[in-house]
């Protein structure tokens, strides 16, 4: 993609980019490093009621370090040692939702999609965290967010993941090629590896 790298690694410089386009986006709060870390604490019961939250890495990706807490107290001591960490950390609420929808963009078009959910009694629908996938059309719903944000950032390849809650899609985030096909069953693989692949070849047609 064109746009600067921190917008697909960094969580939530990426969903204050989104919040900028009115795409929906859950509320998120950055985590301060060190001895400042718990008066993040206050602030998400402020904003977000007694729980339950989420906390996870501003820079990490396929369900790592994600942590589902469910009340105040827990939410001070999951802070208490994100704070010992080098890297930044967000907290936001925890918003139900029956699937985790991947829609993968290519070249400026939306391609298709796959609904990710977790396997019973868990939150995390992560197939490398034992969730389940499905393919499906849902991604028509929001073809048309998905190719505003592709364009802002200039990007001819992207996954884009939504929160699919009772109240519409929520964007969760999204990623460039690190975020694999191969999981895809056909004919949505191929029709993926065909826009992939075929913007490839373009890409080195054209010089």
């Amino acid at each position: 993609m064109a746009g600067p790298d921190y917008l697909e690694r960094d969580k939530l410089a990426l969903l204050q980019h989104a919040a900028g386009l009115g795409i929906p986006t859950p509320g998120t709060l950055a985590v301060p490093f060190g001895r400042y870390a718990r008066s993040v604490v206050p602030e998400a019961v402020r904003a977000f009621g007694d729980g339950p939250y989420i906390v996870k890495p501003r820079e990490m990706g396929m369900g790592v370090a994600v942590l589902k807490v469910d009340s105040e107290r827990q939410l001070t001591t999951a802070i208490d040692i994100v704070a010992q960490a080098t890297g930044g950390y967000i907290v936001q609420p925890f918003i139900p939702h029956t699937g985790d929808m991947r829609v993968y963009v290519a070249d400026g078009e939306v391609v298709t999609s796959l609904t990710r959910r977790p396997r019973p009694g868990d939150y995390l629908a992560n197939i490398s965290q034992g969730g389940s996938a499905v393919a499906t059309d849902d991604h028509r719903q929001v073809a048309g967010a998905c190719r505003r944000i592709a364009e802002s950032l200039g990007a001819e390849y992207l996954c884009i993941d939504w929160l699919m809650t009772e109240h519409g899609p929520v964007l969760n985030e999204w990623s460039t090629a690190g975020a694999g096909f191969t999981v895809l069953p056909e004919p949505q693989r191929s029709q993926v590896v065909d826009a992939f692949f075929g913007w490839i070849k373009r890409t080195f047609e054209k010089g």
